[in-house]
């Protein structure tokens, strides 16, 4: 269907601002402490994160699909 696939992940990822962004995606949010789990990942295309100030420690989820929505519609 030419869905490119994203999936979250803290490390190892490709940061928002260097992803070439694709017109139809799908992301896979992972909580904080498991991430998206193992068969999850193997559907992802590319894994993404979110650039971050030294001073926050975590993003809550509804948060940081808010900034990847807004980041990938740019």
């Amino acid at each position: 269907e030419g869905y490119k696939i994203y999936g979250t992940r803290v490390t190892h990822g490709k940061s928002l601002k260097s992803l070439e962004k694709s017109e139809k995606f799908v992301i896979i949010m992972g909580n904080e402490g498991a991430g998206i789990g193992e068969v999850s990942e193997e559907l992802c295309d590319e894994f993404i994160y979110i650039d971050m100030n030294d001073n926050c420690e975590s993003l809550n989820v509804g948060v940081a699909t808010s900034i990847i929505l807004y980041e990938l519609d740019k």
